[in-house]
C-alpha cells in the first residue's frame, strides 16, 4: 500500500526510491553509455531492484517496460 503524503515517512519512502533508481542509472550508463541510458527506463531483470549488477540490467523504453510489468501501454494512470 502507498504511503500517503500527510504520513510523515512519505518523503523518506520517495527519497529512498529516488536513490534506488539513480544507483540503477549510474549501473547502467557504466554499462551502456551515458547516450544509450537517456531516455530509457532501466529494467530489472530479476525484478530485484536492489541487484544492479551490469547483468541484471538492460534497457526498454517506457512503454516497452509497462507492458514488461502489464501495465497496458506503458504510461502511468492509464490502461488498456
Amino acid at each position: 500500500m502507498p504511503l500517503r503524503k500527510d504520513t510523515p515517512n512519505y518523503k523518506k519512502a520517495d527519497a529512498n526510491e529516488r536513490l534506488k533508481r539513480y544507483h540503477a542509472r549510474q549501473a547502467a550508463i557504466k554499462k551502456y553509455g551515458a547516450d544509450a541510458v537517456k531516455g530509457k527506463t532501466v529494467h530489472h531483470k530479476d525484478h530485484n531492484n536492489k541487484n544492479n549488477s551490469p547483468s541484471n540490467l538492460e534497457l526498454k523504453t517506457r512503454s516497452a517496460h509497462g507492458k514488461e510489468h502489464g501495465r497496458g501501454n506503458g504510461k502511468r494512470g492509464k490502461k488498456k
